[in-house]
């Protein structure tokens, strides 16, 4: 009598230690399967955005207004809602980040981008300033989100000399690396 009451003891705290267990699992599920769908969410958002940005150049090329207004104000939706901050693993992002960190870099139209330390990016376009946030993608590669809902990939040669955009031909030569501001 003495070892089935300890018996019935026993598996009443292995039972609800094994339901905390599935407990515990189901939560864990549920975490997992939630992350699955907002990286695959987040992929989708990129490709969209990027088919988004050829089909707005190809707007732009026709002088299509009322294309252009309905692109850009569905890349500034997605934007919203789809933070360019979650992209690949970069394998060593210090070195990597070095290469685009306070350059200037100029085409031969005389356009310039600049990629600044805190993740600002500007391009000036003759008279013309835009702006945006850049992150690294890649060894050699960032992408830009700029303020007016385009998103670039810029990447840069082998040899660290020029630069280039995926989305649109047209090569940028490295002008010089901004100094750092001088520390108080």
């Amino acid at each position: 009598m003495k070892y089935s009451l300890l018996f019935l003891i026993l598996l009443s705290l292995v039972s609800s230690s094994y339901g905390q267990s599935i407990g515990k699992q189901l939560d864990q599920l549920s975490t997992q399967h939630e992350k699955a769908l907002t990286a695959a969410a987040q992929k989708v958002d990129r490709q969209y955005l990027d088919q988004l940005n050829l089909l707005l150049r190809r707007a732009m090329a026709t002088s299509d207004s009322d294309s252009i207004i309905k692109i850009k104000s569905e890349i500034a939706a997605v934007t919203a809602k789809q933070p360019i901050a979650d992209l690949p693993a970069v394998q060593n992002p210090s070195a990597a980040k070095n290469k685009f960190d306070q350059t200037v870099w100029e085409n031969s139209g005389g356009n310039k981008v600049l990629f600044d330390k805190n993740g600002k990016f500007q391009e000036t376009v003759g008279a013309t300033v835009l702006q945006g946030r850049w992150r690294l993608s890649g060894d050699s590669e960032a992408t830009v989100a700029r303020t007016d809902g385009t998103t670039w990939h810029f990447v840069i040669s082998p040899d660290q000399t020029s630069l280039s955009r995926k989305e649109a031909p047209g090569t940028w030569s490295k002008v010089a690396a901004q100094a750092a501001p001088a520390k108080p």
